[in-house]
């Protein structure tokens, strides 16, 4: 009497399924990494504005000013002079200054689909 042990493990279209699905989530991680980079650097760009004590007296064209040159030392494209007013909104009242970063990134994933990622970042100076 002899006991025939069955063979186990992935077929050739278990590991091809595998590797698919492997290669999708790979691919909307390479997609989404650079949107979140951008998204760290308007944060580390706003919590040393919210360092600086002399953001209270600059004035509101100072301020953005000074983010956009924050940005271009961070090699980010998406802040300008020309479309800061449409991102940064900023609430000066008494000793303290609030400043809002609004916006929306995306990344072409394939095709005519898209990666749409909102980010919301404020810091406030007192």
């Amino acid at each position: 009497m002899s006991l025939r042990k069955g063979q186990g493990g992935m077929t050739v279209l278990g590991m091809l399924m595998l590797a698919a699905v492997i290669g999708f989530f790979g691919l909307i991680v390479m997609k989404l990494v650079p949107m979140y980079v951008e998204s760290f650097k308007v944060d580390q760009a706003l919590e040393s504005m919210a360092k600086d004590t002399g953001i209270i007296t600059s004035t509101k064209h100072e301020i953005r000013r000074k983010f956009i040159r924050r940005m271009d030392i961070e090699d980010v494209d998406r802040f300008d002079q020309r479309n800061i007013r449409e991102y940064m909104t900023i609430e000066k009242s008494g000793n303290s200054v609030r400043i809002v970063i609004e916006y929306q990134g995306s990344t072409e994933l394939f095709g005519n689909l898209s990666l749409v990622a909102d980010f919301y970042k404020q810091a406030t100076v007192r």
